[in-house]
């Protein structure tokens, strides 16, 4: 998403993916050589890719160190978490065996989270060591699904105000309003954002949107998810700035939001789904994104389909309002969050984290 208060536009799609030919290779089930993945992956018992935001692994192992094999393109981060500790790693362009943890001996709970978003192409992990064993972490028993645009991959969140531009270093994924949800619940996290695409109309025009591309296993491959073999109890959409950046028709939103509402159910038929509107836009468009998701929303709710909800997300009243290019910055991503996890709590019970699992995150 890339919409200024300005009326100034800035999008940034991705000019050196990594060859994912490279990386092509059959779907795996969400655990590999020891290690529970978190978030879509490609893959095979062998190695496995993952480009989506937050998405990562996570894995119990005993010893004072841990290491991965990885590849990537030179752009992209990871948040490292051992017990609770954590830190930040810039990934080197091509592969290199990276040490993850070295530290105390004992057993240790590793989480390894992509902070960056999907331009910065795709990351393959091909092998992982330790001192001792190795064992995936149990699946957590809530899971919530996110599906955006730049506001939900973190674009500018760790900019100091609205004045800068995109970088790769402040794309935190980790810092947005559904890792924070997720965190706060225990839950794992499916994040299905890409940086100026839209449900509609995408800023640049190009002809996939959202709307395509969130079934994908990979955000710019055509291979299609298998919905039953994850399924989220809460699901947040939160489309549309881009739409109404780049000229949207107000009544071709709300059916195509409608209708891919609908397409939601179908694949997810137990998941209370929230249609989000904010923070970005102002004025007339801010209305009318609000109108339009307002008014899909209802015509799921006038079909019989109750657990279908509109939620608001609005701008922090301090602090760090805003990011990079006028993005939610680090205190309204917290509010955004705020407003998801009430009314998660409200709809579906969730509060704290329920006991056993741990979640897609820090560890609680």
């Amino acid at each position: 998403m890339m919409a200024t208060r300005e009326g100034a536009i800035h999008v940034r799609l991705t000019s050196a993916l990594l060859s994912l030919a490279l990386f092509a290779c059959a779907p795996v089930v969400a655990e590999a050589q020891g290690v529970r993945i978190l978030g879509r992956s490609l893959g095979d018992s062998a190695a496995f890719t993952v480009q989506w935001p937050a998405s990562g692994f996570q894995a119990k192992f005993s010893g004072p160190t841990f290491s991965a094999r990885i590849e990537d393109g030179g752009d992209t981060a990871y948040e490292i978490d051992v017990d609770g500790a954590v830190r930040v790693l810039d990934l080197e362009k091509g592969v290199k065996t990276y040490t993850l943890f070295q530290g105390g001996g004992g057993d240790h709970v590793i989480t390894v989270t992509r902070r960056t978003g999907t331009n910065s192409g795709p990351t393959q992990f091909s092998s992982f060591k330790a001192d001792g064993k190795i064992a995936p972490t149990p699946a957590p028993a809530r899971r919530l699904m996110a599906i955006g645009d730049s506001v939900t991959t973190g674009y500018g969140v760790g900019g100091a105000d609205q004045k800068c531009g995109f970088s790769y270093p402040t794309e935190i994924a980790t810092d947005t309003y559904a890792v924070l949800a997720a965190r706060s619940f225990g839950a794992d996290l499916q994040v299905q954002a890409i940086d100026g695409f839209g449900l509609v109309k995408n800023w640049d025009g190009s002809p996939v949107t959202m709307r395509q591309a969130s079934w994908r296993t990979m955000p710019w491959q055509d291979g299609r998810v298998t919905p039953a073999a994850w399924q989220p109890q809460a699901i947040v959409v939160n489309l549309g700035t881009n739409d109404f950046s780049a000229g949207v028709d107000a009544g071709s939103f709300t059916s195509a939001y409608a209708a891919f509402l609908k397409e939601l159910r179908d694949a997810y038929p137990g998941a209370a789904i929230f249609a989000a509107s904010g923070p970005m836009l102002n004025g007339s468009q801010l209305d009318t994104m609000r109108s339009t998701t307002r008014a899909a929303v209802k015509a799921r709710n006038d079909a019989g389909d109750k657990r279908v909800e509109y939620l608001d997300f609005s701008l922090a009243n301090g602090g760090r309002i805003y990011g990079c290019d006028w993005h939610p910055g680090r205190d309204t991503q917290k509010g955004m969050a705020l407003a998801l996890n009430s009314a998660i709590t409200r709809v579906l019970g969730w509060n704290s984290p329920p006991a056993g699992g741990a979640a897609s995150g820090r560890p609680q």
